[in-house]
């Protein structure tokens, strides 16, 4: 997490707050029209299983990506390869994003 942080001190020029999942509850962000968008960051684990007569180790998947609270829609993404990495390229891609919006 400290990774994604970084990134967006480093690449992301907007306004920003970094905020746990508990705090998104809070009356301080209920207001959808200024907190519209959410950056999120998350692992789903999946428990180990038999698949065609062989056993499969547990595993996790991790996720980030964006949702947009006006529409109620998410853009989510699965890692594939380094999750630290695309973070960075995502961050930027948000910041082009926000500059063309502008």
């Amino acid at each position: 997490m400290q990774k994604t942080k970084n990134n967006f001190e480093k690449y992301y020029k907007g306004n920003y707050e970094i905020i746990t999942a508990e705090d998104l509850y809070s009356t301080k962000y209920s207001d959808r029209k200024i907190y519209k968008y959410i950056f999120k960051s998350y692992s789903e684990y999946t428990a180990g299983q038999f698949v065609a007569g062989k056993r499969e180790g547990p595993s996790t998947d991790y996720y980030f990506g964006v949702t947009d609270r006006e529409a109620v829609k998410d853009y989510k993404m699965l890692r594939f390869g380094g999750f630290k990495k695309l973070s960075k390229v995502y961050i930027q891609a948000l910041e082009i994003t926000r500059k063309r919006n502008e």
